[in-house]
């Protein structure tokens, strides 16, 4: 079994899992879990009490079929994404010895950093994919730094794919060298898919759209609190006779 995928070779096996579970491969905003129960596999919600842990997976047999658990404390959209992370799990990752898979909130030292990988990538691009992402990066971003604007779009972006926003600012992140390309002209068909690995390989240094909101919010911060320096300053004061102090 193949254990080794470039970004663009995880792309390409995700949409061939979205096929096998009868899904167009840039479908999404769907239940994966729906998906699952009719492929066979049994999904049960249950209360989690090891702290950080979030889905696990057991690969099935002849008699009994594969088995996801999902955390009850986490919500419906949450708990799609992390069934589509044991999703990634159950079908790549099945022939490798390894029985059954505990997924936490961030990777453990038990736990292998390049399959946690596959199926964190992986889920992303399931439920995001980049033929349907990056067009709309653009339309709704385009060369923006606004932080209002992009924040505005990362709300707008969870609420298309529903998935949480964490995985939008994930996308946004991954994908910075995709969406350059694209926002550059190249078309969608031509977009080079490289992991971040690679473009260090290549050294390619690029801010993400995340990066870019954040510095212009730093700086409407800085400017906004320069602006009540000098209304301070000037010690002119207000007094607000209900009590013994004074507001600003």
């Amino acid at each position: 079994m193949n254990l080794y995928y470039s970004k663009k070779g995880l792309y390409n096996e995700v949409a061939k899992i979205k096929e096998e579970l009868g899904m167009w491969r840039n479908a999404y905003n769907f239940n994966i879990i729906d998906y699952c129960i009719n492929d066979g596999t049994h999904v049960e919600i249950v209360p989690f009490k090891t702290p950080g842990l979030r889905g696990m997976a057991a690969i099935g047999n002849k008699e009994q079929g594969d088995i996801i658990l999902l955390n009850s404390h986490r919500n419906k959209t949450e708990q799609n994404f992390d069934c589509a992370h044991e999703v990634v799990h159950l079908y790549l990752h099945r022939y490798i010895g390894q029985n059954t898979f505990n997924c936490f909130d961030t990777v453990r030292h038990t736990q292998n950093p390049y399959l946690e990988w596959h199926a964190n990538e992986g889920a992303a691009e399931m439920f995001v994919p980049y033929k349907i992402f990056l067009p709309l990066v653009k339309e709704k971003i385009g060369n923006s730094t606004d932080y209002h604007i992009i924040e505005k779009a990362r709300y707008e972006l969870a609420s298309i794919f529903n998935v949480p926003e964490t995985v939008i600012r994930l996308r946004l992140e991954n994908l910075k060298y995709e969406i350059q390309q694209y926002m550059n002209g190249v078309p969608l068909e031509e977009v080079e898919i490289l992991s971040l690995k690679k473009q260090q390989l290549k050294g390619l240094k690029i801010d993400s759209i995340n990066t870019l909101a954040d510095n212009d919010f730093n700086e409407q911060f800085s400017a906004w609190v320069a602006s009540r320096h000098q209304v301070y300053s000037t010690e002119e004061y207000i007094p607000f006779y209900d009590t013994n102090e004074f507001i600003y």
